[in-house]
C-alpha cells in the first residue's frame, strides 16, 4: 500500500474513533503536495469537521494527531493555526554511522632501536 493510501486509512480510523458520530471524510480533504510545499500531504477536513462538531478546528487537529500513529508510516506533522495537519516525511538514513579513521601523522625516524 502506497503512502497516500496508509494515509487516507489513518486519518479515516482517527476520525471514526475521535468523533462520534463519525463524520464522512470528503475525497479532497488530504492532498498532496508534489513540491513538498508547504508540506508533503495536508489534511484539510479540520474546518468541516468542527463545523460538523461545534469544536475549534485546531481542537480536533489535535486530537487526530494523539490518536494517529504516524511514526509507524514515517511521518510527522504539524498543526497550522488555522486547523491544517501539514504532514512531512521523516528521512531516514538507514547507512550506518561513519566512523572516522585515526589520522596518523608522519612518524619520525629517530634512527634509535
Amino acid at each position: 500500500m502506497d503512502l497516500e493510501k496508509q494515509l487516507r486509512e489513518e486519518f479515516r480510523r482517527a476520525i471514526n474513533e475521535l468523533i462520534k458520530p463519525p463524520v464522512l471524510v470528503g475525497g479532497n480533504w488530504l492532498r498532496s503536495c508534489p513540491s513538498g510545499k508547504p508540506a508533503d500531504f495536508q489534511f484539510m477536513g479540520t474546518g468541516k469537521m468542527a463545523k460538523a462538531t461545534g469544536k475549534a478546528p485546531r481542537r480536533i487537529a489535535r486530537g487526530l494527531l494523539k490518536i494517529m500513529e504516524l511514526n509507524d508510516i514515517g511521518l510527522r506533522a504539524e498543526v497550522a493555526p488555522n486547523g491544517t495537519i501539514n504532514l512531512w516525511k521523516v528521512q531516514s538514513d538507514k547507512k550506518a554511522p561513519s566512523r572516522s579513521k585515526e589520522k596518523k601523522g608522519p612518524q619520525a625516524e629517530t634512527g634509535k632501536p
